[in-house]
């Protein structure tokens, strides 16, 4: 009589091997719904920590946040100071740069 292995890999069960050959579908939606529960999870974590502890999230977005609130503002300022002015880009674009000075005939002539 041969000793049962104590290692080795495990036997898969009945039910694994009927749900993964004869219904294939089944075994799909059951890992989509797996990965879904995952990033829910990870979404509902990441709302639970950033609402005890948002402090690194603030600090790192303030530079941003101040430099897009002076930008309004002064956006607010011109539109209230020429109510009746056509649209327009804010701030002005840069001139345009001077055309290059054209080529000096060749000496002597035409070439």
């Amino acid at each position: 009589m041969p000793k049962p292995k104590l290692c080795g890999p495990p036997k898969r069960s009945t039910f694994c091997s009927a749900v993964s050959k004869e219904n294939r579908w089944l075994s799909k939606q059951i890992h989509e719904h797996c990965k879904r529960l995952w990033v829910f999870g990870i979404v509902i974590v990441t709302a639970l920590v950033m609402g005890i502890w948002p402090k690194p999230i603030l600090d790192r977005s303030e530079k941003s946040v101040q430099a897009f609130l002076s930008s309004y503002t002064e956006r607010l300022r011109d539109a209230r100071a020429n109510r009746e002015a056509p649209a327009h880009l804010f701030p002005p674009a840069p001139p345009a740069p001077a055309p290059a000075p054209a080529p000096a005939p060749p000496p002597g002539g035409q070439p």
